[in-house]
């Protein structure tokens, strides 16, 4: 079989399987995974990093030039969305920009959570062009030992 025709006849099982991916995904969810990359209308993209431990969850969001009152943290069930500006540079009188390459526009990033949070103790930070957010697991999905006692009462 030529290689042209192997090649165009893998694109649509490729396809099929991106398709069915996704559709699992949207169904069933997929725990710390990260959507939505950026907004139409921009091209900057939020960087970030998502670690957890066993009482709480760290995100590091890289937002270099992004002022910490241009950022909007909003949480919904267990999907933690981080959304925002970065803004061109405006001051352009007697500059000749040989290259530009860093990126601006509006960004937004949703985190979905695989347990739910402690909403009210939930910390951010703002510090060198990095947000770190700490959001605690919910106490009631601790795990929590439970003590067996012997019938006469012994532990």
């Amino acid at each position: 079989m030529p290689t042209g025709r192997a090649r165009n006849v893998s694109l649509p099982i490729q396809d099929w399987a991106n398709e069915m991916e996704q559709a699992l995904e949207r169904f069933f969810g997929n725990p710390l995974s990260v959507l939505q990359p950026s907004r139409e209308g921009g091209n900057f993209t939020a960087c970030l990093d998502v670690a957890e431990t066993e009482k709480e969850y760290h995100v590091h969001v890289d937002l270099p030039g992004v002022k910490p009152e241009e950022v909007k943290l909003e949480i919904v069930d267990d999907r933690l969305t981080i959304s925002g500006k970065r803004e061109a540079e405006t001051k352009t009188e007697g500059k000749n920009f040989h290259r530009i390459e860093r990126s601006t526009g509006e960004f937004f990033r949703t985190v979905m959570l695989p347990q739910s949070i402690d909403q009210e103790n939930i910390s951010a930070e703002f510090s060198n062009g990095v947000l770190n957010i700490r959001l605690p697991k919910s106490i009631k999905n601790q795990p929590k030992k439970i003590e067996i006692r012997s019938a006469n009462g012994q532990s």
